[in-house]
């Protein structure tokens, strides 16, 4: 999910698993085994693409991405 992101595609994942926080509030999130949802997701992406890329592009640009990166490193050193 995040590599494709990364290239300003969007992306529908499940509720389940650590997929909901891969793409926060850049994706769309449906609920698992609900087959309905997801069509209505795909949808809205075709409907919005252009919309959608924007934000992803500037969700998951390489600045944004390694000072979460730096983040997350500080976080689990300063744990360790």
């Amino acid at each position: 999910n995040i590599e494709a992101a990364s290239y300003g595609l969007p992306c529908i994942v499940s509720n389940s698993g650590g997929t909901p926080e891969s793409v926060g509030d850049n994706g769309i999130i449906v609920k698992e085994n609900n087959p309905k949802e997801l069509v209505n997701s795909i949808i809205d992406i075709f409907k919005k693409y252009k919309t959608y890329s924007i934000i992803f592009r500037s969700y998951f640009c390489f600045k944004h991405l390694s000072a979460l990166h730096l983040t997350f490193f500080s976080l689990y050193y300063s744990f360790s």
